[in-house]
């Protein structure tokens, strides 16, 4: 009832609600939530709401509601970078008692994009399967095991320029120029590598596409990219995620 929630949710020193955006045109869930909202800001408590927009977007919610939740401090939370998703997924390893050696825990950080619950599921996934068939966990079992949920799309090249130029925010017009500046030519290098990696073109329909002048030019710039991935492993795996957002974004636009 209504008079137990507020007896329930008006003495915590913290209040925290998920989805707040399910208070929607429920008319008397509302007032008691205005009530104890008031009553635990007056005792100086903590209050924290998440919802999947700004409140100003949230229809159906008392304007006196949202006019509150801008008082205090309103923030995106953003899709977890791979330095997250490995603290995670060693976190669930952590807490489910699951060994998984570092190069499967990174294979898994890069070959799913942001969705934690798939992670986790991939996490449960390959420890299940090594133990039934008796096998040990390596990153050839892994891949093994999700090799069709990982298969490659056939992702055009003119989604590769789209994507590359949202991601490294620049116009797909400035990735396909001539210009020599520092960002402009690291992103194009980066949509050569995986325009080669991703789809079935040619290295000269690629040159074409990204305004190069040959096959030779591409080759070179595969080559670059090649050896910074082998010196630099962090940055392999910052291209490794960046490959699989790119397959998760592509199969989004599909739909």
């Amino acid at each position: 009832t209504m008079n137990d929630f507020h007896k329930k949710y008006g003495k915590c020193d913290l209040l925290l609600i998920d989805d707040i955006q399910f208070f929607a045109d429920r008319e008397k869930t509302q007032e008691e939530f205005f009530h104890t909202f008031n009553e635990l800001v007056s005792n100086k408590k903590q209050i924290c709401v998440t919802a999947d927009r700004h409140p100003k977007q949230i229809m159906g919610i008392d304007k006196r509601i949202t006019t509150r939740f801008e008082q205090g401090i309103i923030t995106e939370i953003q899709p977890p970078k791979l330095d997250t998703k490995i603290a995670i997924i060693r976190k669930k390893c952590e807490i489910n008692n699951i060994s998984l050696p570092d190069d499967v825990i990174h294979f898994i950080a890069t070959s799913l994009n942001n969705n934690i619950r798939e992670i986790e599921g991939m996490i449960t996934q390959t420890y299940a399967m090594a133990n039934m068939v008796g096998a040990e966990i390596t990153l050839d079992f892994t891949k093994e095991i999700f090799k069709e949920q990982i298969n490659n799309k056939d992702i055009d090249l003119d989604t590769i320029i789209k994507l590359i130029s949202k991601e490294f925010n620049l116009k797909p017009s400035e990735i396909k120029s001539k210009s020599r500046k520092q960002a402009i030519v690291s992103a194009k290098r980066t949509g050569i590598y995986l325009a080669r990696e991703l789809t079935k073109n040619s290295t000269t329909k690629i040159a074409q596409h990204f305004g190069l002048k040959d096959h030779s030019a591409v080759s070179h710039a595969i080559k670059v990219f090649n050896q910074k991935m082998t010196k630099d492993k962090d940055f392999q795996d910052k291209i490794e995620e960046l490959k699989n957002k790119i397959k998760d974004e592509f199969c989004e636009l599909c739909e």
